[in-house]
């Protein structure tokens, strides 16, 4: 990974410290390194102040995003699809979401 290791060592230390996320996030993005943001996502999905029960709406974004990453530069559309629906379970309004699972779907008929 070529992201900042004290970046790195922060967040892994504290998941729930949103801007140590945001920074690794772009970091990964920009460097192409999508195994890597995969992981990053589903460890920011494992922190305890992204529980489903208390912030359904944040989960959401971050399954948003997963979800983009593993149909987009992954090609795992399986994936995207399981992430798409959870993230519109928690937040029916998430409208990108709704979008782009019904695109995926759609593709499949």
């Amino acid at each position: 990974m070529t992201a900042n290791p004290a970046l790195r060592a922060r967040f892994e230390a504290r998941p729930e410290d949103a801007a140590a996320f945001a920074a690794l996030e772009e970091a990964l993005f920009v460097a192409g390194e999508w195994s890597d943001l995969l992981a990053l996502y589903d460890r920011r999905l494992a922190a305890a102040d992204l529980t489903a029960a208390t912030t359904p709406k944040q989960r959401a974004r971050v399954l948003l995003r997963r979800a983009q990453l593993q149909g987009e530069r992954l090609q795992d559309e399986d994936a995207a699809v399981l992430s798409l629906r959870e993230a519109t379970l928690l937040d029916p309004t998430l409208r990108p979401g709704l979008s782009q699972l019904r695109r995926l779907l759609t593709d499949r008929s």
